[in-house]
């Protein structure tokens, strides 16, 4: 059983060789990357360096909001989906670390084979009655975190939706993103999967990814060791470790890499 890293990366390929890095060659991870902005030659190089890599583009322009980021997503999805071998996809950007070992977090989901992992977001009142009022009844629009770890056929469901999806891109584009309640991929996925799939009564799971919104400027927390010592940020140990990914982190800042090593130890 084969699982499939799709990765969303637009950062240097120092960043990127970092990210795969850390998954220490597992031969049971596959990577497939859309990897923003960056050259063909880049990829080829990236590529090159890394025979974990079964493909990588950079076909789509993934800017914050954009619809291109379903669609980079689904391209992925699809080519991971051609390998009969992979059987769980995880959606992830090169700010997401590890806090257990690689073959912990693959055990983890070849247990959990009948799974999907999403974490849901219950909004305020206002934003639910304007989403009830463009959908209506029968096809409420959900929000959720866009990195989540979906089981092939899960992932073989989305697929087979293109058609709703490009209907609920319509939707999302002719209305104001901040009435619908996030970016298109946090929004158009989790109400396909909600809707189409019926993903809550399939052994629905949180996503496994502990982040912080303790910023308050529309981003994650960068986490540090500093900030984890400061009683301002709230960070949970209990909280934080029973997650197996951290984000959002800059594996090259000293701080941040001090606070994965450390919650490494205490997973």
């Amino acid at each position: 059983m084969k699982q499939a890293i799709c990765l969303l990366a637009y950062k240097s390929i120092n960043y990127v060789q970092a990210f795969i890095d850390q998954f220490e060659n597992n031969p049971d991870l596959y990577f497939y990357i859309h990897w923003h902005g960056h050259s063909k030659e880049e990829c080829i190089e990236l590529r090159n360096r890394n025979a974990n890599i079964k493909y990588i583009c950079n076909q789509f322009n993934t800017i914050r909001f954009s619809a291109n980021l379903v669609f980079a997503e689904l391209h992925l999805y699809y080519v991971a989906s051609q390998n009969s071998e992979i059987k769980f996809c995880h959606l992830m950007s090169e700010s997401d670390y590890l806090i257990c070992t690689p073959s912990f977090f693959v055990d983890f989901f070849n247990k959990a084979a009948n799974s999907n992992f999403v974490t849901f977001v219950t909004d305020d009142f206002k934003v639910n009655t304007i989403r009830k009022k463009i959908f209506g009844d029968d096809y409420m629009g959900h929000k959720a975190s866009q990195w989540k770890s979906l089981n092939i056929e899960t992932i073989k469901c989305l697929l087979s939706s293109q058609n709703t999806i490009e209907e609920l891109i319509s939707i999302y584009k002719a209305n104001n993103y901040t009435l619908i309640g996030g970016a298109a991929d946090e929004f158009v996925m989790p109400t396909i999967l909600i809707n189409e799939i019926n993903i809550e009564s399939n052994n629905l799971e949180t996503n496994k990814r502990y982040v912080n919104w303790s910023s308050c400027n529309g981003h994650p927390l960068t986490l540090t060791f500093t900030k984890y010592k400061s009683k301002r940020y709230n960070i949970d140990d209990d909280e934080v470790t029973s997650n197996l990914i951290v984000r959002k982190i800059d594996i090259f800042d000293q701080d941040c890499k001090k606070f994965v090593e450390y919650m490494k130890e205490k997973f």
